[in-house]
Formats: C-alpha cells, structure tokens, sequence
C-alpha cells in the first residue's frame, strides 16, 4: 500500500513540475542579402501593411528574407 501511494504521489509531482516550466522561446533570426553573403538580422520591421520587410542597413534598403533564400521573404503581418 506505501509503494501505491508513492508512486501516486511521484505521478502527480511530475504532472506539476512538468505543467509549471517556463516555455522555451524560439529564437528566428531573418536575413538580407550583402552582395553574394547572406547576413543575419535580428530585428525586424513593425507591423503594418502586408508588404515585403525592407530595412535601411549599411547605408541601403535591404530587403529581409526568412531563409537563405530569396524565395522566403519576410512579409509584415
């Protein structure tokens, strides 16, 4: 009876433990066009009309992709 109830009670602290960790953040990184290099950025422009993400870096607008790749722009929500 004393191995039930601490394998119930183990049970249940795992449950609790498990419901109160802090979710994990999913860092993405976004990424422009240098000539031929791809670089990471990590802001990215604020929300407003549903238009590709164009950013001044460098002294040039700099159009911000997703992936490293010009299929995957970056679209303001």
């Amino acid at each position: 009876m004393k191995k039930m109830m601490l394998v119930m009670i183990a049970a249940v602290m795992a449950v609790g433990f498990s419901a109160f960790t802090p979710e994990k953040k999913v860092k993405t990184d976004y990424y422009y066009l240098d000539g031929a290099t791809w670089v990471t950025v990590t802001s990215v422009c604020p929300s407003g009309t549903v238009k590709q993400c164009e950013m001044y870096i460098n002294g040039a607008n700099r159009l911000i992709y997703t992936q490293q790749s010009t299929s995957f722009p970056y679209n303001r929500n």
